[in-house]
């Protein structure tokens, strides 16, 4: 039988979108957080984010002294980030039309389709995160985000100090140096240095990422009185500990030995509002048996203040 692709379209847009945008969403402790503070932009041809930063433009006076102005505080009140768009291909191919039969068939099939190319925009956007600029078309991952001598957002890092992340440590720690209780490199303290590296007005990191095998070492070295949990990543099935009051979450997604910092009032999600998970029509390519339709995405990460992020690229590395 023939496949009525405008009932299609309506039955997923109706029945299995929600449920994606969700499970997306929530397949990903960070994932999870970015969405709870995302925001929608109706579109513009950048994301424009207004900076926050102290650049030493004020201060006391008495009588008729004179001001000192700060002749880069105005040059920069904004950073602008790329729209960076996804998709997911659903395939119905000529061979599968022709066999399908009655509506559960169509049915299960949609559900098969919905339920690959899903998988495939959970992949692509939960590895986005981590994107140190190798996909020049993918998401501002954190690796650019927390760096002291890139351009990132048009702002150049090199020139403008104030734009740097606090911390941005390569240093190589082994397995050894971290489980060393005696050391300044005994991860609980290494992780309390990067929660004050990135403490700027009192406003500490809300929340730490880092690797499974990182999370696994520091959960060892934790006792049971130690640990505490996010409720609401609990909820959600995700792990955490809590240390110094920062949640800290594993993602198997995280480059290998990082761990970063981040202050989730200075970073957010930034979404399309017309283009958050959409879908395009099904529509038959001039060289193939079938139709396509893409589902999309269309966003980035946007930060206001680079201060208040920080990281350890090179923990745990034994090699």
């Amino acid at each position: 039988m023939a496949l009525n692709y405008t009932s299609i379209e309506a039955l997923v847009k109706k029945n299995y979108l929600p449920g994606v945008v969700d499970n997306i969403f929530t397949s990903s402790p960070v994932l999870a957080r970015l969405r709870e503070r995302s925001d929608k932009q109706n579109g513009g041809s950048k994301i424009v984010k207004s900076l926050r930063y102290s650049e030493g433009n004020s201060g006391s006076y008495s009588g008729f002294s004179q001001f000192t102005i700060n002749t880069n505080y105005k040059q920069h009140t904004a950073a602008e980030y790329d729209w960076r768009q996804y998709y997911a291909n659903l395939t119905i191919d000529g061979e599968e039309e022709a066999k399908i039969s009655g509506d559960n068939a169509i049915v299960k099939l949609v559900e098969t389709k919905v339920e690959a190319a899903k998988n495939d925009l959970k992949h692509d956007l939960s590895s986005g995160i981590y994107n140190d600029g190798t996909d020049t078309t993918g998401i501002d991952g954190l690796p650019v985000i927390i760096d002291d001598d890139n351009t990132y957002g048009g702002i150049a890092r090199g020139t403008y100090t104030w734009w740097k992340a606090s911390l941005v440590d390569a240093t190589k720690r082994t397995t050894a140096n971290l489980e060393d209780s005696t050391a300044a490199t005994y991860f609980p303290k290494l992780l309390r240095a990067g929660i004050s590296a990135c403490k700027i007005n009192n406003e500490r990191p809300t929340l730490i990422i880092m690797t499974d095998d990182l999370f696994d070492l520091l959960a060892d070295i934790l006792d049971e009185k130690q640990r505490f949990m996010d409720p609401k990543l609990a909820d959600l099935g995700f792990e955490s500990i809590k240390i110094q009051g920062v949640t800290v979450v594993p993602d198997s997604m995280a480059p290998d030995y990082a761990c970063y910092f981040i202050n989730e009032d200075y970073l957010q999600l930034i979404e399309h509002a017309t283009r958050n998970i959409s879908l395009s029509e099904f529509v038959k390519p001039a060289d193939r048996d079938g139709k396509v339709a893409q589902l999309f995405w269309m966003g980035n990460l946007a930060c206001s203040a680079s201060r208040n992020h920080g990281g350890y690229t090179n923990l745990g590395n034994d090699s």
